[in-house]
């Protein structure tokens, strides 16, 4: 493959990818403004209560709340992040870190969280059965590779071609 071909590919990549990244970001703005106003009005709601309201349960919806905000938060620095950036290899490079981080930013946090809130909200058996529903539907899209990126992929091979193909 020549490099003239290489350089038009990944520039066909690129602008599908940045097309997509755009459509993810508009969302997830509008899913943060959406997430923030919803929590502003639970918080009102459950603080406007009786004091009768401030048991495992309250605990529970406010875990929840605090997890929706930080998760749609992270998902809107992330997608302007990648939003920004034109570099293919530098784009390759902020992609592979936040797919990693997001594990430990987003994943594990999520989980604790929402376990932590699903046991105070319904009680350990249906919490049990909820957390281990949700672990399965979880390992069951990440060993399917239905969340890998295509485009990422085939830009990745391309620089790895690339940079075979660079003498030293």
């Amino acid at each position: 493959m020549t490099q003239e071909m290489i350089n038009k590919e990944k520039e066909e990549l690129m602008n599908r990818i940045k097309k997509r990244v755009g459509s993810f970001h508009t969302v997830n703005v509008i899913d943060l403004i959406y997430t923030a106003a919803l929590s502003i009005f639970f918080l009102i709601l459950l603080l406007g209560g009786d004091e009768s309201t401030y048991g495992f349960q309250f605990f529970g919806i406010l875990l929840l709340v605090f997890g929706a905000l930080a998760m749609s938060f992270i998902m809107w620095k992330y997608s302007a992040t990648l939003k920004s950036i034109s570099d293919a290899e530098e784009y390759v490079q902020h992609y592979d870190k936040f797919r990693h981080y997001s594990l430990y930013w987003c994943g594990i946090p999520f989980a604790i969280v929402f376990t932590a809130a699903a046991f105070l909200l319904w009680g350990s058996a249906i919490a049990t059965l909820v957390v281990v529903g949700w672990a399965i539907l979880i390992l069951a899209i990440i060993l399917s590779g239905a969340y890998k990126n295509k485009d990422i992929e085939r830009l990745r091979e391309l620089l790895e071609l690339e940079d075979n193909a660079t003498p030293n």
